[in-house]
């Protein structure tokens, strides 16, 4: 008797202890995707998706398990469209996705909505319409490998404020589609203009301490030479928003054309470590490419680009296809080098130096319009 009585007393027990533990734990309450605090707004709940179908740009997400009332939609960085919350798909009938023989590029953007805030959690995706002209081509007179480089916009300058002022404001430009040379212009392909050409140039020695091979970059090359340079091969500089959307390399607000991070893995500048192993310039093409195929787009030489330098014309400059101001005695520099630290191996920072200047880290690559 005494036996039963003490087994149904710790049945009991065991019941009473079982029920608080459920109590105290309970079901774990879903995070708020507004919750800063919250760890999964670091994630990609929305697996977003963008597609070609009938010459249109259709979209498709999953749905993400939290309170919210409804899916916003952005491209290019504008509101494009609110979705209701149980819809997981939207076609851009603007977009306009056509046959178009250079191609270009859109970014879209989904994140939830609720009482007229957006969330934390948000899914971004690069949209590239491809066209019917080729991807990669060898430029004829010079036998250089150029990327088409697919028209779209961006946001040019300096998004972490880390810059100097002339890096700033951040503003949205328009470009047409172009091709740019996959590497910078190396001492042979400089010199083989040269011999053909008969242009003067007389820096041989001095070029080959900083780049020692015809599969180096060209150094010691003036803006004018540069120009010269890009004029016989039927080609010209790039502008400095050309300049920039390229190095990005499809990547959105990044500080590097690989990303926000950079090392000795990734590029050629100040000192040695990893795969840079040279003191001055490397051989072009020694690292590996960004998102549109291009190499060197930071460290190695500094790039002419074929833009003037001054005034305020950067933050007031025009929103498609900006030239460059039409006055100013120097001419913009691109991307850093072998000598500098990783501040100026950014894609925001802009350098300047008279056009007549010859220095051991100064260099180019060119492009052609497509009109």
């Amino acid at each position: 008797m005494i036996q039963r009585k003490q087994i149904v007393l710790l049945l009991i027990l065991l019941l009473i202890l079982l029920t608080c533990t459920d109590e105290e734990i309970g079901p774990l309450p879903t995070r708020s995707p507004f919750d800063p605090n919250n760890p999964q707004t670091q994630g990609d709940p929305f697996n977003l998706r963008v597609v070609t179908q009938d010459r249109k740009a259709v979209l498709s997400w999953d749905k993400p398990e939290a309170d919210f009332d409804n899916f916003i939609i952005y491209r290019d960085n504008q509101q494009l469209v609110v979705v209701p919350k149980d819809k997981t798909s939207y076609t851009d009938t603007d977009a306009e996705v056509s046959v178009k023989k250079y191609g270009y590029q859109y970014v879209y953007q989904i994140c939830a909505g609720r009482d007229n805030k957006e969330s934390l959690l948000s899914s971004h995706v690069l949209f590239i319409v491809e066209g019917t002209a080729r991807k990669e081509i060898i430029w004829g007179k010079d036998g250089v490998t150029m990327r088409l480089i697919p028209a779209g916009s961006f946001e040019m300058g300096d998004h972490f404020n880390e810059g100097h002022s002339s890096e700033r404001p951040v503003h949205r430009v328009e470009l047409d589609a172009f091709y740019m040379d996959v590497r910078e212009v190396t001492v042979g392909q400089f010199r083989e203009f040269v011999n053909q050409s008969g242009y003067s140039y007389n820096r041989w020695n001095d070029v080959a301490v900083y780049s020692a091979g015809d599969d180096y970059p060209m150094v010691y090359v003036s803006w004018n030479d540069a120009t010269a340079y890009a004029k016989w091969a039927g080609k010209r500089l790039p502008t400095e928003a050309e300049w920039e959307y390229a190095a990005r390399g499809g990547l959105a607000g990044k500080r590097y054309p690989g990303g926000d991070g950079i090392s000795h893995d990734d590029a050629n500048y100040s000192g040695t470590g990893g795969k840079d192993k040279w003191k001055y310039s490397s051989p072009v093409g020694s690292f590996a490419a960004n998102g549109y195929g291009l190499y060197d787009m930071a460290g190695n030489v500094w790039e002419w680009c074929q833009d003037r330098y001054g005034g305020n014309y950067y933050s007031s400059s025009p929103a498609k296809n900006p030239p460059g101001p039409g006055t100013g005695s120097s001419r913009v520099l691109r991307g850093g080098s072998w000598s500098n630290l990783t501040y100026n191996l950014r894609v925001a920072n802009r350098s300047f130096t008279y056009p007549s200047s010859r220095l051991n880290y100064l260099g180019f690559r060119c492009v052609s319009g497509l009109n």
